[in-house]
């Protein structure tokens, strides 16, 4: 009896027990916001970002639960048009073997003016011009009545490096520094200034040789006769530069400078027949002159200088200058040439030079 009672209570006991204890937790209900069970919800979150050296940019980004594709369309763009730009074509220089010789300055009689040993004139080397050798200081009395060597022929020496290779009787000179527009106009040159288009461009120095009437310089001829010519070059680099000599001449007479002359000038090494001459800044690259100083300075910058210049590309031409009156017992001669832009090939040739007086 007592068992059975015990047995009861226990089971009782239980009963409690289980009823006491904690049922299963409630299913928890999430808000409509956090919901992703339920229809797509537009989000827009705000990006904000500010570049270095830029202004504020804020955008707006939009996100949505589907994708929508937008097929390309394809955009048509306008035919391009070609234009042809029209060059007005330099008049080309015509060879003048022809030309009847001018007389010769050994025919002329002797200089009325006593020339005085004493009287030296000395370079002062001008902005940008390389200083000359002290071969061009000499007095009057040294110099030679008429010009030396006007075929460079004969022997030829160093002037300073070893790619300057004068003829004897001349002295090269060349432009160095920056480009100055103003010296165009000095010079009277017709070509556009190159500085205006590349404010940094510089001269250079360019290469000086004597060339024989031999070998490869006969296939294109680059010498008028049957000895030798003057050569400078600039590769791909612009230069103004030249040959000068001193003589004496007859104080108020009149005198011509005269040569033959011609140019090289493209970007293209394998064609040395033709000079590159398709737009007008190729036809005004390579310019020939020659120039006289009738007060006998040797300053090729000088305004005093009188200037004849000439577009004469791959064969030799005849260039001659006005008539100049000497302003005292010395005129210096000139040979020049000038390049616009830094091409491969900028090669300027001269030969049988001829001074005489009229």
């Amino acid at each position: 009896m007592c068992r059975s009672a015990f047995g009861v209570i226990f089971f009782v006991g239980l009963v409690l027990l289980a009823a006491c204890e904690p049922g299963p937790p409630p299913t928890p209900t999430v808000p409509p916001s956090l919901d992703y069970t339920l229809s797509p919800t537009v989000y827009t979150p705000t990006l904000s970002a500010t570049p270095t050296n830029e202004p504020s940019v804020t955008a707006t980004v939009t996100f949505t639960a589907t994708a929508t594709v937008v097929p390309a369309t394809p955009v048509l763009l306008p035919t391009a048009t070609p234009i042809v730009a029209t060059f007005t074509p330099l008049p080309t220089a015509v060879p003048l073997p022809s030309v009847p010789p001018l007389p010769a300055a050994t025919s002329l009689p002797p200089a009325p003016v006593p020339v005085t040993p004493a009287a030296v004139l000395w370079y002062t080397p001008s902005a940008y011009i390389n200083p000359l050798p002290v071969e061009a200081a000499v007095s009057v009395a040294e110099l030679p009545v008429t010009p030396i060597n006007t075929g460079f022929e004969g022997a030829a020496a160093q002037q300073g490096a070893m790619e300057v290779v004068v003829p004897e009787g001349w002295t090269a000179w060349w432009r160095t520094g920056p480009v100055d527009c103003a010296i165009y106009r000095r010079l009277s040159t017709t070509g556009p200034c190159p500085a205006l288009e590349e404010p940094d461009l510089m001269y250079r120095r360019p290469e000086f040789s004597v060339i024989p009437a031999s070998g490869v310089w006969l296939d294109p001829p680059r010498v008028y006769g049957q000895g030798q010519a003057a050569r400078f070059f600039c590769t791909f680099g612009i230069c103004t530069a030249g040959y000068l000599q001193r003589v004496q001449v007859v104080p108020g007479r009149r005198y011509v400078l005269s040569a033959w002359v011609h140019s090289w000038c493209t970007d293209n090494g394998n064609d040395h027949y033709h000079s590159q001459l398709e737009t007008r800044d190729d036809q005004l690259n390579c310019e020939m002159a020659l120039g006289l100083d009738p007060s006998g300075g040797l300053d090729p910058l000088s305004p005093a200088v009188v200037w004849q210049a000439a577009y004469a590309y791959d064969s030799y031409v005849y260039l001659a200058t006005p008539a100049v009156a000497a302003q005292g017992s010395v005129m210096t001669l000139y040979l020049r040439g000038r390049s616009l832009w830094g091409l491969r090939h900028n090669d300027f040739h001269f030969d049988q030079v001829s001074f005489v007086a009229q």
